[in-house]
């Protein structure tokens, strides 16, 4: 739950709290309960007064609804928790695809991309296609008798996902440990464009 949300659940509680006290008061004829019931409502409806104004400017991120009041802060998160929502649920992914290489299933791996996502080697060139990038797959592991690939680091936000890896592979009896970092570009859960870092040198000299 938001800051926001909070604030006016805690806020709804002291002014509920304030009524009733200023019921009590009433009741039993005492001014000093009635006037302290009263300035503590005011101190209530003073402190939600910058939750209810309809001009957010100051904030950017809740400028695309900010004329919609306290009824928009209860109704719908903002835009930057929609994006951290999504970016949770797409490192989720990133993560099960990374653990997917250890498989060494193109049919699988493919699946991961969108119908025209793109998988760029940033020291080669790009493949765009799911069935092409199957292919690449398929080509450049021929040789892989295992792979596991470490995660170190991995953050998302909104549709972008970026994973720092330690890809460990063997070929026979040849062996490589290659650092690499990754930036997929996601769309409704799957891989739209990924851009893989990484020393080709370091590659072709542990391989051949």
């Amino acid at each position: 739950m938001s800051e926001p949300r909070c604030q006016l659940l805690g806020l709804a509680g002291f002014f509920v709290s304030a009524v009733l006290f200023l019921i009590a008061g009433i009741q039993a004829g005492d001014w000093l309960i009635i006037l302290g019931c009263v300035a503590w409502m005011a101190a209530c409806a003073i402190w939600v007064l910058p939750l209810v104004r309809t001009d957010r400017g100051a904030d950017p991120h809740d400028g695309a609804r900010g004329s919609t009041g306290v009824s928009g802060w209860l109704e719908a998160p903002t835009q930057r928790e929609d994006a951290i929502m999504g970016g949770q649920d797409n490192v989720a992914i990133i993560t099960e695809f990374v653990e997917a290489w250890s498989r060494l299933d193109a049919d699988e791996l493919a699946g991961y991309f969108t119908e025209d996502g793109t998988y760029h080697n940033m020291p080669t060139g790009p493949v765009t296609g799911r069935d092409n990038v199957r292919g690449m797959i398929a080509a450049f592991t021929a040789d892989w008798t295992e792979t596991q690939w470490d995660m170190l680091n991995i953050m998302g936000e909104g549709d972008v996902v970026i994973a720092e890896r330690l890809d460990r592979t063997k070929a026979g009896d040849k062996a490589v440990d290659l650092p690499c970092t990754g930036i997929f570009e996601m769309e409704n859960g799957k891989i739209k464009y990924w851009r893989d870092y990484f020393d080709i040198g370091t590659y072709l000299k542990a391989m051949s």
